[in-house]
């Protein structure tokens, strides 16, 4: 159940300290937590661990806030499945706050919090001692960032840390990387798209010289769909996709060049449970060239162009499968930084530096 927050003029003051921190301190010592804070990020990655090395102890009790900050209603929450639930129902004005004390199980040792401090303390230890990898923090290592016009981790996140808005149709969810990490790719089943809006600095026009990246893991071996990974406009501009047998390709609307190698292995159409590496250059000449898993598959050179208008990109269309790590350059990417791309371990940072 949501517990909505409306904020009114006599608490203008409160409204304040909001935007400038993400725990409040009460009168009666209990901390509210934002939707962001980082223990709400902390609590959401471990209710979604499976059963084995770490558990929350269940029941737990939360608080939610009313407009006086008071505590409106009370929930004894019973299993992951419920904390989850309540956490990602929480709107952007919305708190609440656990009830002390809380424990948690790791490795077999019980962890016991009594304030929000020592819950994201022994958070961290389970997480360090059952070896769950948590989304973000700011440790960026920096590698081929530069000339990045989108760079999407999805570490529960559709954030584009390069700056652009994204807007979703439909709820995408979140599911492990490549790499094992929770919560730091993104999966689509066919009716849910990402929009990114164009601007003066993410903008493609037939002149430029781009390069796009990402990884991809199938869910639909049906070999007629054609599925949009990520795609400049609805019409016109171009299209980095899946089709005939899940085949990699680029096309604009008169030119394609296709993985000509993937129908060379009659298995990896049906393939749901391995990652791919993708990507495509674009040069001056419109010669593209498109690489797998570090290795040039295929190249053409155009007689077409992507277009001359600035349009919106999307992402995850009439897909049915999972998307990570998509990185978006103005500029061709060498052979060299092809595989070093490939070589990345899964990106689950929420900042480029």
């Amino acid at each position: 159940m949501k517990v909505t927050v409306k904020w009114f003029l006599a608490l203008i003051v409160a409204t304040v300290m909001v935007s400038c921190q993400e725990e409040l301190s009460f009168e009666d010592n209990s901390e509210a937590l934002s939707p962001t804070s980082e223990v709400t990020t902390l609590l959401d990655v471990a209710a979604n661990q499976p059963a084995g090395c770490m558990a929350i102890n269940f029941p737990v009790t939360v608080y939610a806030y009313n407009s006086s900050f008071q505590v409106q209603n009370t929930y004894a929450i019973a299993s992951n499945q419920s904390l989850k639930g309540f956490l990602q129902g929480l709107g952007p004005n919305e708190y609440y706050a656990m009830g002390y004390p809380m424990s948690l199980t790791a490795n077999g040792q019980q962890l016991t919090a009594n304030t929000n401090l020592e819950l994201k303390g022994a958070l961290y230890t389970a997480f360090d001692a059952c070896n769950v990898n948590v989304p973000g923090g700011c440790n960026n290592p920096g590698i081929l960032l530069d000339d990045l016009i989108l760079y999407m981790t999805f570490s529960n996140s559709i954030e584009d840390l390069a700056g652009s808005t994204v807007t979703s149709t439909g709820n995408p969810a979140y599911v492990a990387d490549r790499s094992g990490n929770a919560q730091c790719a993104i999966s689509f089943t066919g009716s849910q798209q990402l929009q990114v809006a164009t601007s003066q600095q993410n903008a493609l026009i037939q002149g430029n010289v781009f390069s796009i990246s990402l990884w991809f893991r199938m869910q639909n071996t049906n070999p007629s769909d054609y599925e949009h990974l990520f795609r400049k406009g609805q019409q016109g501009g171009f299209n980095l996709s899946v089709y005939d047998g899940n085949t990699p390709l680029f096309g604009t609307p008169s030119a394609q060049v296709w993985d000509n190698n993937w129908n060379a292995d009659q298995t990896l159409w049906q393939d749901t449970e391995n990652w791919h590496h993708l990507v495509i250059t674009f040069d001056v000449n419109n010669t593209a060239r498109l690489y797998r898993d570090g290795v040039l598959q295929n190249s053409e050179t155009f007689s077409a162009d992507i277009g001359i208008s600035a349009l919106d990109y999307y992402i995850g269309q009439n897909y049915t499968g999972f998307l990570d790590d998509l990185r978006v350059y103005k500029k061709v990417l060498t052979q060299a930084e092809v595989q070093t791309l490939f070589e990345l371990e899964g990106d689950c940072n929420t900042c480029m530096e």
